[in-house]
């Protein structure tokens, strides 16, 4: 599969991947497969075949990394179809370890889109209490504030 990747060979990763699933289902391996699966949909637009690739991930992975990946890869196909609502509940879901920040990045992200400044800027403090602010995920989500903070100036 990892080959046939580097190839950029899409109908042979696909293939390579249904079979790690179907041999290997709750092996590290399927999950990798599983998350092959839901990138390659996400690529070609098809949020819904994504969708299923993640959730059928969730719901037999024992690797809790995986999982969380998993739920960020969601929290992403969110944001991109204007759902923060989706990530909150995506955020909310389970204990979220070293991933908390990145959960509310992406809140942070998709309640900037919908103009909600407040509630974007409490998310990307909350993503910064658990960053140094000087480290370059920490600039980032310092200029992302500073935006909000501007974008609520102007209401």
């Amino acid at each position: 599969m990892l080959v046939a990747v580097a190839k950029e060979d899409n109908e042979t990763v696909v293939r390579a991947a249904d079979t790690l699933v179907a041999s290997h289902s709750e092996s590290g391996y399927a999950d990798i497969a599983r998350l092959m699966l839901a990138r390659l949909a996400a690529d070609a637009g098809d949020h819904g075949q994504a969708e299923a690739a993640l959730e059928d991930l969730l719901s037999v992975t024992k690797d809790p990394a995986m999982a969380h990946t998993a739920r960020i890869r969601h929290a992403v196909l969110a944001l991109q179809a204007g759902k923060p609502d989706r990530i909150k509940t995506l955020a909310a879901e389970g204990e979220n370890g070293g991933f908390a920040s990145q959960y509310q990045e992406l809140l942070g992200d998709a309640l900037a889109e919908v103009g909600d400044w407040e509630q974007a800027q409490q998310a990307y403090e909350a993503a910064l209490a658990t960053m140094a602010s000087d480290s370059p995920a920490g600039q980032l989500l310092n200029a992302k504030l500073n935006m909000t903070r501007q974008g609520a100036d102007t209401l």
